[in-house]
C-alpha cells in the first residue's frame, strides 16, 4: 500500500465501478460505496487524493468521508464538480440514526477534501 489506496476486507472494491472524478485543480476523489467500517458493510468511503502526490493507505475515517451504518453506501449517488475546485458527496442511502435512507449531501474542499463520519455536522 505503499503508493496504493486499498481495502481492509473482501469486496470493499476501493475505486470499482469507475469511480474516480478529477477535480478541476487536478486533485481526485476516489468513490468505494461497497467499502465496510467494521462491521457495518456497504458503509462506504470518498477519498481525497492530491494530484501531485496522490493517497496511499488503507481506506478510514482518518482519510476518508466514511458512511457508520451498513448500507449508507456513502458516495454512492456520484460526486458532483462545482466550478472553484471543490466538490459534493451524494448519498442517497445513508441512514441518519434510525431513520432509514434519509440522505445525505457533503461539501468538500477541492484542496484538502473531508474526512471523518457522515453527520449533520459536516
Amino acid at each position: 500500500a505503499a503508493n496504493s489506496l486499498v481495502g481492509s476486507a473482501a469486496n470493499d472494491q476501493v475505486g470499482g465501478w469507475g469511480s474516480i472524478t478529477t477535480l478541476s485543480n487536478g486533485a481526485y476523489v476516489v468513490r468505494s460505496p461497497n467499502w465496510d467500517n467494521g462491521t457495518a458493510t456497504n458503509a462506504g468511503a470518498v477519498t481525497w487524493g492530491s494530484g501531485d502526490t496522490g493517497i496511499s493507505g488503507v481506506v478510514s475515517a482518518a482519510n476518508s468521508l466514511v458512511g457508520s451504518t451498513a448500507n449508507d453506501q456513502v458516495g454512492s449517488s456520484g460526486i458532483t464538480t462545482l466550478s472553484n475546485g471543490a466538490y459534493v458527496v451524494l448519498s442517497q442511502n445513508w441512514d441518519n440514526g434510525t431513520v432509514a435512507d434519509a440522505g445525505a449531501v457533503t461539501w468538500g474542499s477541492g484542496n484538502t477534501g473531508v474526512s471523518g463520519v457522515v453527520s449533520a455536522a459536516n
